[in-house]
């Protein structure tokens, strides 16, 4: 399944390069960046920022809670503030 929805989020990020950014939290991140992180995050970042979901919708799709949503976003964005330094 987790492969599965790798595949179906850069279908729908089609077009997107590596070097294009995100912003979360008032910071750019590159696609790479996110990419780098632990998948669960990446994903939850991707489905969130660049295709806009809702908590909810996030959390039917990886068959999580929302509270669990939330704390993958949060730890993603820790990730991505260790990769500015």
């Amino acid at each position: 399944l987790c492969a599965w929805l790798c595949r179906q989020n850069f279908r729908v990020c089609g077009g997107w390069k590596e070097d294009d950014t995100l912003t979360l939290n008032r910071t750019d991140y590159t696609l790479r960046q996110v990419l780098s992180i632990p998948i669960v995050e990446a994903q939850a970042v991707i489905m969130r920022q660049y295709q806009k979901m809702q908590l909810t919708d996030i959390a039917n799709l990886l068959n999580i809670s929302r509270a669990d949503v939330r704390r993958y976003l949060r730890s993603a964005e820790r990730h991505l503030k260790k990769l500015q330094w």
